[in-house]
Formats: C-alpha cells, structure tokens, sequence
C-alpha cells in the first residue's frame, strides 16, 4: 500500500472506523471486534483502526480492508504507550496492517528507542506510519522522522496539550499549516457535524471511535448527562446591589431564600456564602456573578466592581465544602431560561436589566460562550450620542421610584424595546427573555410586551439561573 493509494481510499470514504473495546468492556473479546468491523464495512466504510494483534488478525481474517493497526503496551518508564517499541511495531506489521499508528510525541520510548528507528523499520517492511501527534511541535517532530502521515489523536491527552470538549478543531487547522503531511482528525469526533466540519477544514479523513463501536463510552455520555445532585444546591448570585442566596433541593425547586447587600470586602462574601452552604450540608454550589469567570481553571478574569478578581472558585470550594459552577450573571441567567420546560431546545436570548445590564445567548442547549467564559457585551454597546447601553439606562434609573413616573418608565421602555430589536435582527432568537428590576418593570409596557417576555422565574430568575449551572451543567462548558 502506497500513501497515495490509501489517500484515493480516503477520497471514496473519508470515515476511519476506530474499532476497539474500553478496558473490561465485554465487547473485547476479537469475535464481537469482528461483528463491529462488519457493521462499519458493511455500510461502505473502508478504512479501519485497529487495536490488538488478535483483533486485527481476526478482523483481516474475517474480510478484507485497509487496516491502521496499533498495539497499546504500558511501561513505569515512559508515557508512551501506542506501539512504542520494536515489538509492538513487529506485531502490528505480521497481523497484517498497511499502516501503523504510533505515539510520535517526543516523550522518552520505553528503553530509549527513537522514533525515527521505528519509522525506518516500518519502512522497511513496506507499510506506512501513521504519527499519532498531540501538539505541533510533535507533529514536526513526527515529520523529521519521517511518517507518511499525521493524526491528532493525542491532542488534549497529554500534558503538552489543552483538552477541549469536542474535537479540538484548532489543534487540526494548525497541523494542516504547519506540515504537507496528509492530516487525520481523531479525538472526541462524535458527530455527523463533527466530522464534515474537520473535512471543511481539510482533513483527508476523519477517525470515530466510541460514537459508532463502543457502547460502554456512549452509555457513560448518557448516564453523565442524566446524572443529578444527590442532595441540595446551594446557589448564590452577587450582583451590584444585592448578595442573594437561595436553597433548591434535588427536583430543583427553590425551597429557601435570603438576600443582603452586597457586603464589602471579598471575605465577607465568601464568610456568608460558606456559613449558609455549610449549613445546609449541599452537595454542589451555584455562582452568578458580575464580572467574567473562566470555568477551565476556575479563575475571576476580570471584573467592573461587584466581586473582587482575587475571588476564585478555589477558595470558594474550599470555604464551602462542596465543588462551584459558576459563569458570568448574564451567562447563567440565560442558562436558567433555557431550562426552563418553555424554552428547551429553543434559541433563548436574555437580557438581565438591572443596576447593570447582562446578557446571554442560548441556542438548541448551546451555551453561546468561550474557554474564558466571556459573555455577550451588550452593556458596552454604544448607543445614543456615545453613551453605552448601560449608560443610557443608569441615566434614566437611577433615580429612586422611576417606575412610578409614566414619563421614565417610558423612555427606558423606547431603550429597551431599541436594543431588543437591534439583537433580535442580529442573533434572530425565537425567544427574548427580560429578567432583573429594570426588564421586569418595563416587560408589560407597551413598546416591549411585543418583542419580550418577563422571566418565568420573576425577581428569582439570577438565583435559577445559577442554580440550572449545577444542576444541568452546559456540556460545552463544564466538562
């Protein structure tokens, strides 16, 4: 087999069915990897990854196909694993394989061997390397030795890379700029979109493991999202007025309250915050905060005042007792509105008024958002002769009482049935959700009643907002 000859293979099916069992599945033994095989070659895939010298024999055996073997051997020595030495490379090549995966990471092998030994050997036998790579630097690596092609199979798996929740469709675009290697997406490809979207990118083919032949791994995806609390939730959502606290127990409904200023001095907050979740013995806490919160590392980005950027999920947990979900208010405001039963599924954009303005975007159970945890900045934008969205309403709202004046209360109506109009033409969701003091006030007002409805949570709607972070977490946040 020549690489080009497996490229034109590739033209005709770019799906690689990754054939292999979880550790203590009961789908390892090589008849059911075969049975596997089958159904995948039976519905036109032509190219299989394979793991184990009695699989793949049995597999090649059992019908003919292009077949990438690897073997997986563990050593105390080194972090390699995937065919990491001469044996395991010889294995591979008597099952029978075209092609052979290996790590191509620059990690220390198990006894010293060097990756370009192993290449030049596969060579030699007339089969292909296919470099299972994690970062760029590997893959160059990869190409110094001398494999005929690339995959990134180990993006997100090693500590030289950064995981992501779905395939990590940056790390793929990077290899395909950095090397005229032909490049295979592998890892978390778990979709039909997921696919077409690395072939987009230029892929020459597209590897799916667990999504199409390992049940074990699908079930536990199941199970993770239908997984609950076992006990109650602690939430709490500091906005710039107010630190409020709510109780919901485990079928999510708000059984307790409290709320008080917003205390100075970010002990203060977290002495609260604890004593309360303490008290109550939760089993996971709940944030809804001013401010930006990165949920990777659990880090206070940044912030315009109402909590300290030296406040972090570590020490809140650690105060607690218990882990913390936790986004920017605006984030989890909208997270809350779009589980609510009127609006799953649906595309839900929130705009929570209040002494701020936050904002979230929700779209078919999609968290619109980043690794940083960023949020819509529809507080920032400009509107009338420069002022900010934020700015115009704290002009008009300021005021104590401004809902009792009819004039007041209709100029900040014209404001915010103005920006809901702009967002709804922009972002065109099926639904606009107003929540805080100000949305609330203005919901039923003529000029808005038309374009936005009131939260169905009320004055609560911060507390189940953050609340819905712990109890249905956003996959593509907290993973």
């Amino acid at each position: 087999m020549t690489r080009d000859g497996l490229l034109a293979a590739f033209r005709v099916c770019p799906l690689v069915a990754s054939v292999q069992a979880s550790p203590g599945s009961p789908l390892g033994d090589p008849d059911t990897i075969v049975k596997l095989a089958h159904a995948s070659l039976d519905q036109g895939v032509k190219a299989l990854r394979l793991e184990g010298g009695d699989s793949i024999q049995a597999v090649r055996q059992s019908r003919p196909c292009l077949t990438i073997g690897l073997i997986k051997a563990r050593f105390p020595s080194s972090d390699v694993y995937i065919t990491p030495t001469h044996q395991e490379v010889e294995e591979v090549i008597n099952a029978g394989c075209e092609v052979v995966a290996l790590d191509a990471t620059a990690r220390p092998r198990p006894g010293g061997v060097k990756l370009a030994d192993l290449v030049a050997f596969i060579h030699r036998s007339g089969r292909l390397a296919l470099a299972d790579c994690d970062t760029v630097e590997s893959l160059r690596y990869a190409e110094e030795s001398g494999c005929d092609l690339a995959s990134t199979t180990l993006a997100g798996y090693t500590a030289e890379s950064s995981g992501t929740p779905g395939p990590d469709l940056a790390t793929l675009a990077s290899f395909l700029e950095s090397t005229r290697l032909p490049v295979l997406a592998e890892g978390r490809y778990s979709s039909p979109e997921d696919l077409r979207h690395a072939l987009m990118i230029g892929a020459s083919a597209v590897v799916v493991g667990a999504a199409l032949n390992d049940p074990v791994r699908t079930t536990a995806r199941f199970l993770s999202a239908a997984t609950r609390p076992t006990g109650p939730i602690a939430a709490f959502d500091i906005g710039g007025t107010w630190l409020r606290f709510g109780l919901f127990d485990r079928d999510h409904r708000l059984v307790e309250s409290e709320s008080i200023a917003v205390p100075l001095g970010n002990q203060s907050r977290i002495d609260w915050m604890a004593e309360r979740a303490k008290r109550h013995s939760v089993t996971r806490v709940a944030l809804s905060t001013g401010g930006v919160l990165r949920p990777a590392d659990q880090a206070i980005v940044s912030t315009k005042g109402t909590i300290g950027e030296n406040v972090g999920y570590e020490r809140l947990a650690e105060a607690c007792g218990a882990p913390i979900y936790g986004l920017n208010d605006g984030l989890a405001t909208a997270w809350g509105h779009a589980c609510h039963p009127r609006h799953v599924g649906r595309t839900t954009l929130t705009l929570a008024l209040g002494t701020g303005v936050g904002a979230g975007l929700v779209v078919r159970g999609r968290l619109v958002t980043n690794p940083n945890g960023d949020y819509p900045r529809v507080n920032d934008l400009p509107l009338f002769e420069g002022a900010t969205v934020e700015e115009a309403l704290r002009e008009v709202t300021r005021r104590e009482g401004w809902w009792d004046d009819a004039d007041a209360r209709a100029r900040v109506a014209r404001l915010v049935a103005t920006v809901v109009t702009l967002l709804r033409d922009v972002v065109l969701p099926e639904t606009v959700v107003l929540a805080g003091g100000v949305g609330l006030r203005v919901a039923d007002h003529p000029a808005v009643r038309p374009l936005a409805e009131p939260s169905p949570y009320g004055p609560d709607a911060g507390l189940h907002g953050a609340a819905a972070l712990a109890f249905w977490p956003p996959a593509d946040v907290f993973w």
